[in-house]
């Protein structure tokens, strides 16, 4: 067992599974790890993918089991662990994740666990690359970048995206205050962008609102029965009221999840992914890029593109508030500030050349 800090799951560290790249249009502070990067992980922890059963687990769970402190949110981090490794190739034979915090799971014997140096060692280094093992093998079907989403949002049962048949968006944000928030763009300054308000609010056309701390058990901190989780996707008013009821998950659908950074939609993305197998895809830079590329904003100095851009997403055709309300709810209390770190690229062509830059890593 191999302690990995909790800095992984931020920028902060070399060994992040969030990192600042550049995919076209913004420089997006939350994005997977190149495959160097990876390679390297995984030779220093001496991992094995082909052959090691990788499992990721969280010692324990400070939620309150609460609408305001819910249980659950370390999912968060550990599926975005699986979903890192999926997308690099990782076969899902060889990835899990602990159902519940090692706490919950009942007391380990005093040797399995210790801390003492004299039985502890470093790990020995590997040579195993993601190159080597996985170059001809395409996963990065999982990350959805901009372009693709806007195709979905136009039509999501005709959208021409490889790999990926009618979608069904869900919409993986909740609000410890109002818990639709985010959602309906009801009170628009919870909808935030980098470190402040976004420029506008609302949600992607055509999602369901399935918010991350009904698919776990708020008293445990398990997930929910496979049962109960298939009985919420078939029918998401069981996720929230707001949804119009017999609306669900159907056979055949690829299931869309984002949140604002794509890290609570981790929690129902294992619900979905792991748990029910269900084709499941991410939004990876999720409502963070969404609401940061503003082309109509009632402030025209509000505005990070020009009008007409073919990746502006604040338009009727692209986004809804309320419950279907088209367009967006802009902010004008917002600050374009905020996003100097996007590098936002006015002149973009492409929002996958991350992606791109992964295929060619493996030379694909």
């Amino acid at each position: 067992m191999y302690d990995w800090t909790s800095s992984v799951f931020n920028q902060s560290d070399r060994f992040a599974y969030r990192a600042s790249r550049d995919n076209g249009i913004i420089t997006d502070p939350n994005t997977l790890p190149t495959g160097a990067i990876t390679d390297e992980i995984l030779q220093t922890y001496g991992i094995d993918p082909t052959k090691d059963l990788i499992v990721f687990a969280a010692g324990s769970d400070r939620g309150a089991g609460t609408l305001a402190s819910p249980k659950g949110s370390v999912y968060q981090n550990l599926g975005r662990a699986v979903y890192w490794l999926r997308y690099w190739g990782v076969d899902r034979k060889n990835v899990a994740v602990l159902n519940g915090a090692i706490d919950a799971n009942g007391d380990f014997a005093a040797n399995y666990i210790s801390t003492d140096s004299g039985v502890l060692s470093a790990p020995t280094k590997g040579t195993f690359s993601v190159k080597d093992a996985y170059g001809k093998l395409d996963n990065t079907v999982l990350v959805q970048p901009l372009e693709n989403v806007i195709n979905i949002a136009k039509n999501p049962t005709s959208h021409g995206i490889y790999g990926i048949g009618n979608v069904f968006i869900a919409d993986a944000r909740h609000n410890t205050t109002t818990t639709d928030a985010e959602f309906t763009g009801g009170t628009v300054a919870l909808t935030l962008g980098p470190s402040g308000a976004a420029l506008f609010a609302g949600h992607i056309k055509g999602a369901k609102f399935t918010p991350w701390p009904q698919v776990v058990d708020q008293t445990t901190g398990k997930f929910k029965s496979k049962a109960a989780i298939a009985a919420l996707w078939s029918d998401v008013s069981g996720f929230n009221s707001i949804n119009p009821a017999g609306t669900g998950y159907t056979s055949g659908q690829t299931i869309l999840q984002y949140c604002r950074t794509n890290a609570r939609s981790m929690v129902t993305g294992i619900s979905t992914f792991l748990i029910l197998g269900k084709p499941t895809v991410f939004y990876e830079n999720s409502l963070i890029e969404w609401t940061a590329l503003s082309a109509y904003h009632t402030n025209a100095a509000l505005r990070t593109l020009p009008s007409g851009h073919k990746f502006a997403t604040d338009t009727a055709e692209l986004t809804e508030s309320g419950t279907s309300t088209p367009g967006p709810v802009y902010n004008g209390a917002a600050s374009t500030a905020q996003y100097s770190v996007f590098n936002i690229n006015t002149n973009a062509t492409t929002t996958r050349k991350n992606i791109d830059e992964d295929k060619a890593y493996k030379g694909q």
